[in-house]
């Protein structure tokens, strides 16, 4: 009889937390350049309006394509950390350690509760929505015990 192969896991998705001030943070620079926007068109200087508009709306597409989506997706033997354009693969069984935090390092994390995720080389700070959950999965995943 063949050796069988242990089942595969069906990647898990666990979406970024969104903390409210941040989004306040992202749209506050396009805001203001587009009222900048409106008052300097509303004085005759169109042109300058325009670059004002056009500003706003590159600084905030610029922002969301490194922010959209943000997740974090376990498979079988990888957890793939996704933030707009940038992307992680992390081997699960390079896990050395996990623990809920809530530094300010940098991160793909669109909120302050954070889990630091360790390896022998390199953290990565990361925000699940459903923190406890995403905790214990990538532990059992990664084969780690308990905290």
């Amino acid at each position: 009889m063949p050796e069988s192969s242990p089942p595969h896991r069906q990647p898990e998705v666990f979406p970024s937390a969104i903390d409210r001030w941040l989004i306040l943070v992202v749209t506050v620079g396009p805001l203001i350049a587009t009222a900048a926007g409106i008052h300097t068109w509303l004085h005759g200087n169109p042109n300058d309006a325009a670059m004002l508009f056009l500003a706003g709306a590159f600084a905030l597409l610029l922002t969301l394509l490194f922010m959209l989506p943000c997740r974090y997706t376990l498979s079988d033997d990888t957890l793939a950390i996704r933030c707009g354009l940038i992307v992680f693969h992390v081997p699960v069984n390079e896990i050395t350690d996990l623990r809920p935090t809530s530094t300010l390092l940098s991160g793909p994390a669109l909120s302050l509760r954070r889990v630091e995720i360790k390896t022998r080389n390199r953290r990565y700070i990361v925000s699940p929505r459903d923190r406890e959950r995403f905790i214990s999965t990538l532990r059992a995943a990664a084969n780690l015990p308990d905290a």
